[in-house]
């Protein structure tokens, strides 16, 4: 339906301006920055995790139930950023609580055209796209998994919901069965990779 990402975020009062300058601190600072996530395992925490990787840094991951909890947090200044998704990232910006760093996608967003995205801002490898989708049981008939995903194309087409994948900070993807199929197998076994990498379990 939709291919969305998450944004580096930091506090509006946050000393970092850039990546680089939060890397280097981190760096510098081993285990002194605090990341949020709205949950373990999500690609909000698993971009960060990516983070730490490809910096060779060390920075410490506080779980949230959800991106309300998460927010708090960072405007507290109990964590000193996370990967935040792109609506809220974008509204978070706009009143001034967010200082946006760098977005985790393979291009730039069209809702933010001059934010960077996490290889132009110096750090590579961080730029698996998210998205949204339909799922049904394996078993489902065929002609009736067919109407349904016909119906949501044509609805995908309307502006209406267009409108509203875009006001999101999302882009409309439309990707049909087959292709969707080859998105979930090339991300699983991309962010597999990772999760065995880090050895990453959920509680």
């Amino acid at each position: 339906v939709a291919r969305s990402a998450t944004v580096l975020v930091v506090n509006k009062d946050s000393p970092f301006n850039s990546l680089r300058e939060m890397v280097a601190f981190a760096r510098n600072n081993p285990g002194k920055l605090n990341f949020a996530s709205y949950s373990q395992g999500s690609t909000s925490h698993l971009n960060a995790e990516m983070l730490k990787l490809q910096t060779n840094s060390q920075m410490v991951h506080i779980p949230y139930k959800g991106t309300p909890d998460a927010t708090r947090a960072l405007m507290a200044g109990d964590v000193q950023f996370y990967f935040d998704g792109t609506a809220t990232a974008v509204e978070g910006a706009k009143s001034g609580r967010f200082k946006l760093l760098a977005v985790a996608a393979d291009k730039r967003l069209s809702v933010l055209p001059d934010l960077p995205t996490m290889s132009e801002a110096g750090v590579e490898g961080i730029d698996i796209v998210g998205w949204q989708g339909f799922f049904a049981p394996g078993n489902m008939p065929a002609g009736l998994a067919k109407k349904i995903s016909d119906a949501v194309a044509s609805t995908l087409k309307s502006p209406e919901i267009n409108q509203l994948i875009t006001n999101q900070g999302n882009e409309v993807s439309g990707a049909g069965p087959d292709e969707f199929l080859r998105i979930v197998k090339r991300d699983h076994e991309r962010w597999g990779a990772v999760i065995k990498r880090l050895n990453l379990k959920l509680d």
